[in-house]
């Protein structure tokens, strides 16, 4: 007997098709794998027509198809969704997948194509929902757990994630793309070390993985291991990547340890194969910035703008380039155009402060100075942000307030700022300031009460709390407001007598200072020893070595007569105590803009401070004499890294001093 279905429709399909109409679309819904569909059609037509042939054989081959016949026919229309999904015609796929969900409602890998589908459309809960239904139906579906991880992490549910990729590489071990993607998941976690594991055993299973070797490279670059960053980047582009990321990734290393050029040969490798990258423009920039090439840097920036003018990075970038060239006011309108294009934007509201600064509007720029913790690449040296209970609003009275203060930047920053602390004690707060041991002696030497630890109090302890540099905002300082200190630190008087007895007598004895620490923020600040050998030939002047560390070593190269004070100069535990007691007893301290300008302004002693062409911004962009320190006088560099100039006015004040 001929096997019919039982269920009927409530019309006949012949009421709203001819016949030769409905046996085509019985048979398309057959090539469409819809064969419910095609056996209502001819028990319509077989009802109307019991003795058409065409539709009698087709109840006849709809019965005797094979599971085979009905996968194929799945397969095929599962490809077509599949063409759509990469065709990015979305809204498509889904429509055609819901379709034929109806017919095969225990597909699994119809379940995963809609939730690679949902994830496209950025609906990650509706693709997660997809993949947990995949996964039921086919506990052993490795894709599909590799596939939810990805929505997982998508969402922001990294523990879930790695879960979820731990899952397909147990039931696939050798599975490569899980183990690369939960390496992934895991660095965005932050657990750096786990997430290496898991790129080395992705490139163990498949030694071709570019993907696997450049998340790698990235990895190993956030843990600072440069060198195996750059051979990890340098496998991918053997296995045969040419990937414009690749590149870019190896120029952001090279600048991490200081080759500029060659970061840039790879920023414009990766320009070469995608020239419309405004990203990796900028970071071309960046790297011409580093190496002092302002004007290459300049153009750089404007490149990324001409291809996204709407990219307030860029513009920010371009302000950064503009104020290294002196162009004040034109930098303070490219942050104002980023922050028109992002509002908030920390990084050009910070550099906005700059501006601000070396204009001398001080209130202003420590206004926005504050910015500096939001900002998208803190400096290692930024402390962190008060918390939000701690904060002082300016305002409440502060008398027998306990106010922890705690260092920020770097040794010149905290002599510099040390300076507020007693004028929170006159506002009656209690205070205490962390910072490093090797501190201590030397900023006990202030008038003060403040209490100096290493250690972070207890919450419970303290009423409010702020990093050292937020100490002029807290205190609404103004230049105005702020008279110069004469002095507000001291040498210990017994060591002022033991280097007095070891420098020569009857000479014009004159501290020098040449270099800073051997980083970024030391970028075309610091100049060579050499350049003092004019003033070191000068008759009855007797040049005296402050510096310790990077750049000493110029010492061995030079042909002029420098004195030297030693290992044992400064040699213990505490920093700049045998620094403090020889300045003491120079006649005048010459030196870059280093902590050794800021230890002999706050000790009071003559000072000239050699600047660069557009100076930190606390120095001020023009004048000779210093908000910070009466004793202090500037020598501002007239043309972009040419010191000469500056020496030269340095050596006919000297001359002048002496015959006076």
């Amino acid at each position: 007997m001929l096997k019919t279905s039982s269920k009927r429709q409530q019309h006949n399909i012949l009421d709203t098709l001819k016949l030769d109409q409905a046996l085509l679309l019985a048979d398309q819904r057959i090539q469409l794998g819809l064969i419910d569909q095609a056996r209502y059609i001819y028990e319509d037509i077989l009802k109307i027509f019991p003795n058409n042939q065409n539709a009698f054989s087709g109840i006849v081959s709809i019965n005797t198809m094979s599971s085979d016949s009905m996968q194929d026919s799945f397969m095929k229309n599962a490809q077509h969704i599949l063409d759509l999904y990469h065709e990015r015609k979305l809204d498509q796929a889904l429509a055609e997948a819901n379709k034929l969900l109806k017919f095969f409602p225990e597909q699994a890998s119809l379940y995963n194509i809609l939730g690679a589908i949902y994830s496209a459309l950025q609906k990650f809960s509706m693709a997660i929902a997809n993949y947990k239904y995949a996964v039921e139906l086919k506990p052993d579906y490795a894709e599909a757990f590799n596939n939810m991880g990805n929505a997982l992490k998508l969402n922001g549910e990294l523990h879930e994630a790695i879960k979820s990729y731990k899952e397909a590489t147990g039931i696939k071990a050798d599975y490569a793309e899980a183990h690369c993607n939960m390496g992934n998941a895991l660095k965005e976690k932050g657990e750096l070390d786990l997430a290496i594991e898991s790129f080395k055993r992705a490139v163990k299973i498949n030694p071709n993985y570019a993907k696997a070797y450049n998340n790698l490279g990235s990895t190993l670059h956030d843990t600072g291991d440069f060198d195996l960053a750059i051979d990890s980047y340098q496998q991918a582009l053997k296995v045969g990547s040419t990937n414009a990321e690749i590149y870019n990734n190896i120029g952001n290393t090279l600048v991490e340890k200081g080759n500029f050029a060659l970061a840039a040969q790879n920023y414009r490798r990766a320009l070469e194969i995608n020239p419309e990258c405004e990203k990796t423009y900028n970071n071309l920039g960046n790297a011409f910035q580093e190496n002092g090439q302002f004007d290459l840097a300049k153009r750089s920036y404007e490149q990324a703008l001409s291809i996204n003018p709407s990219c307030a990075k860029s513009h920010n970038n371009l302000g950064v380039i503009l104020l290294e060239k002196g162009e004040l006011d034109n930098a303070l309108s490219k942050y104002r155009q980023a922050l028109k294009l992002e509002s908030n934007y920390p990084n050009a509201l910070l550099n906005s402060s700059y501006v601000y600064f070396l204009k001398g509007d001080f209130k202003k720029g420590f206004e926005l100075y504050e910015w500096r913790h939001k900002q998208s690449k803190n400096s290692p040296t930024m402390a962190r942000e008060p918390r939000r209970n701690l904060i002082w609003d300016r305002k409440e009275n502060l008398k027998d307030k306990h106010f922890y203060v705690y260092e920020e930047g770097g040794l010149g920053d905290v002599i510099q700022f040390c300076r507020f602390l007693p004028d929170l004690e006159k506002n009656g707060a209690r205070v205490t300031f962390s910072v490093r041991e090797s501190l201590h002696k030397l900023i006990r030497t202030m008038n003060s009460n403040v209490i100096l630890t290493a250690q972070e109090p207890e919450e419970s302890e303290i009423d409010f709390e702020a990093p050292l540099m937020s100490l002029p905002y807290l205190l609404k300082t103004r230049v105005t407001d702020m008279a110069p200190a004469l002095s507000y630190l001291n040498a210990n008087d017994n060591l002022i007598k033991k280097w007095q007895k070891k420098l020569r007598r009857n000479k014009f004895k004159i501290g020098i200072c040449w270099q800073g620490s051997n980083t970024k923020i030391d970028h075309n600040r610091s100049f060579p020893v050499s350049l003092y050998k004019d003033i070191a030939n000068i008759p009855d002047v007797e040049l005296i070595s402050l510096h310790r560390g990077h750049g000493e070593e110029q010492l061995k190269s030079i042909d002029f007569q420098v004195t030297t004070l030693g290992k044992n100069f400064d040699g213990g535990k505490s920093s700049f105590l045998d620094t403090a007691a020889v300045m003491k007893n120079c006649d005048l301290i010459i030196t870059s803009d280093t902590s050794i300008a800021h230890l002999a302004g706050a000790l009071g002693r003559p000072t000239w401070v050699i600047l660069k062409h557009v100076p930190d911004w606390r120095w001020m962009a023009s004048g000779v004499n210093c908000p910070w320190y009466e004793s202090v006088i500037l020598y501002r560099q007239k043309v972009l890294n040419n010191w000469n100039l500056v020496f030269d006015q340095i050596m006919q004040d000297i001359q002048l001093m002496l015959i006076n």
